[in-house]
């Protein structure tokens, strides 16, 4: 799917090009135009190219249903409500994210992946409240999950997902829910009988990964953890063990749970050996903005996830969504025990290294003055830019900057501009 176009007109046809490409009924790839009437229609491949071959560039237009324009949309609002609903130096980083230039802005080009990004950028690198960061950032998180539970059970041992919840309601803030479940984890993970449950299972370790929603009983923060036990071992024979060591620990934790019955009964699963496209798929509300967006908020049993708060346009939810922001500052979304990763080969990196990774075959195809960049930002273009570089390169930035009277050269191959 082309992420952007360039459209051309001369003094009989003024025509915009505002859609991407579609396949009809016949199996033709068709594109949406929209003339300045506000009129539209479809056209053919070869009618585009057509058009192209006409007058002077009109203007440039990202895919409205663009994944990379909803990030950068989401992102745009997120640090709008930070700066009206918090205090000036707090969160900085969210609210300066791909926005503030450390130096002259390069556009980045992969020729292998056919992908464009940014250089010389300030980033926030939140894998909790930054539609752009945590998309790059769990990204590589998933990849070495899955390369994680390749090697343990290439090392013969099993993979059981448990995932562990608890009482909440409308009158619980979010962060006094973060710090009673962990604490309640906390307390599960010490003592003789989490010794003994150990030795017998032949436990080496865990992956943990947090989830936040919010529905019609507040805000519900749980846990969804991968236990690595000794080859075979069926950690189902230990699931009214684990669920009343959890209500045990729970209620130490300051937890008021009226009806054990029910907690027993439902705050505790447990899924015997899983693999990775199942655990990852437990995130697939909250781990990337992508599904996010895509889905709404049509699974109203589940809650809204933080993005949906963000995007939505209650005041009330963008409220919840600083909350959220506030609650998790500091906090591990992802947690592997200790010595897990070197066992699985699996190098330490902070997440702010993993979203500082570059395409290593990426070429600069341009660089972005200060004038250049405030151009970019006033007409809410990051996105619509990135398209354009994967699709018409450095020739398409140009002439897109034309249409504001910038001029731009293209940079020499040691780095400079020319």
């Amino acid at each position: 799917m082309l992420g952007a176009f360039l459209l051309q007109k001369n003094s009989l046809s003024s025509i915009m090009l505002v859609a991407t490409q579609n396949i009809n009924k016949k199996g033709l790839s068709m594109f949406i135009i929209v003339g300045h009437d506000g009129a539209s229609r479809q056209v053919t491949t070869e009618k585009i190219a057509e058009l192209d071959q006409l007058g002077n560039i009109v203007k440039f237009v990202s895919a409205p249903d663009s994944i990379r324009k909803n990030r950068y949309k989401l992102q745009e609002k997120m640090q709008s409500l930070l700066k009206a609903n918090t205090a000036f130096d707090e969160f900085k980083g969210l609210k300066n994210c791909m926005k503030v230039q450390i130096s002259d802005v390069a556009i980045h080009h992969s020729v292998e992946h056919n992908k464009a990004f940014y250089g010389n950028l300030a980033t926030c690198s939140s894998v909790w409240a930054c539609p752009v960061c945590s998309a790059k950032i769990q990204s590589r998180r998933a990849q070495e999950i899955n390369k994680g539970m390749f090697r343990m059970y290439h090392a013969g041992y099993t993979a059981a997902m448990i995932t562990f919840t608890h009482p909440h309601n409308r009158t619980m803030g979010l962060a006094s829910n973060i710090d009673m479940h962990n604490n309640a984890l906390r307390k599960l993970r010490a003592g003789r009988q989490w010794v003994k449950f150990k030795d017998r299972t032949g436990y080496k370790g865990l992956i943990r990964g947090s989830e936040v929603t919010h529905g019609l009983n507040g805000w519900h923060y749980h846990t969804h953890e991968i236990w690595f036990v000794a080859g075979g071992y069926d950690m189902s024979k230990e699931r009214e063990w684990l669920a009343n060591r959890w209500y045990e620990c729970c209620i130490k934790a300051g937890f008021n749970i009226p009806d054990k019955s029910a907690f027993l009964a439902n705050a505790v699963d447990i899924q015997v050996d899983v693999h990775s496209s199942q655990y990852l798929a437990k995130f697939g509300r909250t781990w990337g903005i992508d599904k996010e967006v895509s889905m709404g908020a049509s699974k109203k049993g589940h809650g809204k996830t933080p993005f949906e708060l963000l995007d939505s346009d209650d005041s009330r939810d963008n409220e919840l969504f600083v909350e959220y922001v506030r609650a998790t500052r500091g906090k591990a979304q992802l947690f592997w025990s200790r010595g897990l990763k070197a066992m699985c080969g699996i190098q330490l990196k902070t997440d702010e290294e993993l979203n500082a990774e570059q395409d290593d075959t990426a070429e600069v195809i341009a660089f972005l003055s200060r004038d250049l960049w405030k151009c970019v930002k006033y007409n809410h273009a990051r996105a619509e830019l990135l398209d354009i570089a994967e699709v018409y390169g450095f020739d398409g930035i140009q002439e897109w900057f034309k249409q504001y009277g910038y001029t731009i050269q293209p940079p020499k191959k040691n780095g400079m501009i020319a």
